[in-house]
């Protein structure tokens, strides 16, 4: 996919969260959220991108705290899900490469110790037009809670909790994607009460 076209869809994604899930947000969790694409690009941010942080905001104890968002656009309208990018074709190489954003946040979650900074949530919403900031759903959970349960469930049959799939729009990719209805079965979960829903 061309950078610039990339860049659209991240700009419009960040404006979505921006002006849509942002406000909502910053009011339950009583704390001021600080995008990444708001700060000049430097070294700091792109380390900070790599392990999959969007934001930051400081926690009721002060602790600074990263922040994962994604916007879905084209799926799960009806469907609440967590998703991370499981797999990248190199048509070059012609094989998968799996060192995506799931196996960062993996490796992350796996080894504490190593990553002073790894998202604290995860948060998934959809917006009904790209950069309109009007959401139709969006929720939010602990990233560690999100990879335990991918672990607990995939690879596995069951397309009600877990499951992987290749979109048919844009890069040859692989998602995992995680069932928000199941997901709260086992662990906690926030609807974000935007005021945009339709």
């Amino acid at each position: 996919m061309p950078s610039d076209v990339l860049l659209q869809r991240m700009k419009a994604s960040a404006q979505d969260f921006w002006e849509g899930v942002r406000p909502a947000l910053e009011g339950q969790l009583q704390a001021k959220v600080l995008p990444l694409e708001q700060l000049q690009e430097t070294e700091a941010v792109k380390a900070f991108d790599q392990v999959g942080i969007d934001a930051f905001y400081v926690d009721r104890k002060g602790n600074l705290r990263g922040l994962a968002s994604r916007v879905n656009y084209s799926r799960f309208k009806d469907a609440p899900s967590f998703t991370f990018r499981y797999g990248l074709w190199n048509a070059r190489n012609r094989e998968w490469d799996r060192r995506r954003e799931y196996q960062r946040k993996l490796e992350a979650a796996n080894n504490p110790q190593q990553f002073n900074f790894f998202p604290e949530l995860h948060v998934e919403s959809f917006s009904q037009k790209k950069g309109s900031g009007l959401i139709s759903w969006s929720y939010f959970a602990r990233t560690q809670d999100i990879v335990n349960f991918i672990q607990e469930h995939l690879p596995s049959k069951d397309r009600q909790k877990v499951y992987t799939f290749e979109p048919s729009i844009g890069e040859k990719r692989e998602v995992v994607v995680v069932v928000v209805d199941a997901f709260a079965k086992y662990y906690d979960v926030q609807e974000v009460k935007t005021t945009c829903i339709a």
